[in-house]
């Protein structure tokens, strides 16, 4: 799940490289972006997930107000009413697919995700948040305050390095781990040795995802 899963980006094709995988695995998947993008991008043919998007349309750019009169002036609160009123039709509309979910998992594409995720309850499906940049990244930005928020009270928090997770635990995350970002295409299998015993390398690495 993420705010916006269907723009051209690597964060969204972490989501639908997972969503994808598992459901080749015959594991029941579906991915939910909150928002659908302007520009969307198809990255699998034939996908082996469902897809859902909760708002009707991609948000509309908010004006700043240029004056205090503007700001709370009739148009804006009416304005800011609109909004609340489709967001909490988007979060009901997800509770509504979450209650008739078993036992399961949601994967979070994002701290952003999760803030929004938090009003909507999900009594059988444990949270795992991810992570797609770096701890001096996150400390640089607003992501910190909704990681060290949101996250403790999530089954997992996954983050790309095991330095990155150590950070994030001298920052008392305790269920920091690690798990680097899926591979969006299978690779070959490694060349065999050759007589003198060593072999050629490309340079590329499988990684073993976190179960749980």
């Amino acid at each position: 799940m993420g705010i916006d899963v269907d723009s051209m980006g690597g964060s969204q094709r972490v989501l639908h490289t997972l969503a994808q995988g598992f459901g080749e695995r015959g594991h029941r998947t579906e991915l939910i972006g909150i928002r659908p993008s302007p520009e969307p991008y198809r990255y699998h043919a034939d996908p082996a997930y469902r897809h859902t998007t909760l708002y009707p349309a991609p948000a509309a750019p908010l004006r700043p107000a240029r004056s205090l009169t503007e700001r709370l002036g009739p148009a804006r609160l009416l304005e800011n009413r609109a909004r609340r009123a489709e967001r909490d039709r988007a979060r009901a509309r997800l509770a509504a697919r979450f209650a008739t979910a078993g036992r399961g998992y949601v994967v979070i594409g994002s701290p952003w995700a999760v803030d929004w995720l938090s009003a909507v309850d999900r009594p059988q499906l444990k949270g795992i948040g991810q992570y797609h940049e770096s701890f001096a990244q996150a400390r640089a930005s607003a992501n910190l305050r909704l990681i060290l928020r949101h996250y403790p009270d999530l089954e997992k928090s996954l983050f790309l390095s095991e330095g990155d997770a150590a950070d994030f635990r001298r920052q008392r995350l305790p269920n920091a781990a690690v798990m680097p970002n899926p591979l969006p295409f299978t690779p070959p299998r490694p060349p065999r040795s050759t007589p003198g015993g060593s072999a050629p390398s490309a340079g590329w690495r499988r990684s073993s995802g976190w179960t749980g």
